[in-house]
């Protein structure tokens, strides 16, 4: 007998593929030209994929209510896509070959008012190393901000769209 709380890891991931905007291998969309020759990458690439493997990292987040509400996951997507499509900002990665972009948003609905900013982790993946055999940047994990916790972002970033 089950409880009526309990979910199981079957149909929990049932629940965030069918919540998710991003099913399987996805393509976000292109990065600007000035964005990518700011990366400054050695070989020529602008598309931005991504696996519902980033929606999986969100749903494993136990301290962010926002990352639990899988109402809101339809909203990552879609935003992901814009932050893609027109950054506001670029900073390097913690690691080598990792980079952020940071998007200004609209709040994800009436629960998450302060939310204004999404930052996206990107990872390149050199044509040497990628299936394809050619360039790849992936989406690592995605991070809503309000006006005050992405201040320190900003501050390390440079802006390239206002």
């Amino acid at each position: 007998m089950h409880h009526p709380s309990y979910v199981s890891r079957g149909s929990a991931v049932g629940i965030i593929l069918a919540a998710s905007d991003i099913s399987g291998p996805t393509v976000l969309g292109n990065l600007p030209d000035s964005v990518v020759k700011r990366m400054a990458l050695p070989e020529r690439v602008t598309k931005v994929q991504a696996t519902n493997e980033v929606m999986f990292h969100l749903a494993g987040q136990k301290n962010d209510e926002l990352r639990r509400d899988t109402a809101t996951y339809q909203w990552f997507g879609k935003c992901a896509r814009g932050v893609v499509a027109n950054p506001n900002a670029l900073l390097a990665g913690r690691s080598t070959q990792t980079y952020q972009i940071i998007g200004r948003v609209e709040p994800p609905g009436a629960r998450w008012p302060s939310i204004r900013y999404l930052r996206l982790l990107l990872k390149y993946v050199p044509s040497s190393q990628a299936p394809s055999g050619t360039p790849e940047i992936w989406l690592q994990t995605m991070v809503a901000h309000t006006p005050s916790t992405i201040k320190s972002y900003l501050r390390k970033a440079v802006i390239v769209c206002t």
